[in-house]
């Protein structure tokens, strides 16, 4: 599936992973829990997200903000997302 794709282009191109996480149906944790996992993760640095529906959007971007802060970005505070439901709908703050 999807998750297999990416994990292989950013394998095919040396880029190391730590987690690769598939939310299913979220029928019990959702990306917001994931997402919080991370950025206590002492050994992640970057987060990366595709998703096709944010569940709790309120939560979702108060974590985004803590990830920001916790600098999981290796050039600094940096954030895109990309609906696949809309075509075009995409929001980058780099």
């Amino acid at each position: 599936g999807m998750v297999g794709t990416i994990r292989s282009a950013l394998a095919a191109k040396a880029v190391p992973i730590s987690y690769v996480i598939s939310s299913g149906n979220e029928a019990v944790c959702g990306i917001e829990d994931f997402l919080s996992f991370l950025i206590e993760d002492e050994n992640t640095a970057v987060v990366a997200i595709f998703a096709e529906q944010i569940r709790r959007p309120e939560l979702f971007l108060r974590l985004v903000r803590q990830a920001r802060t916790a600098n999981k970005s290796r050039t600094g505070p940096t954030f895109c997302w990309y609906y696949s439901g809309r075509p075009g709908n995409r929001h980058c703050n780099w």
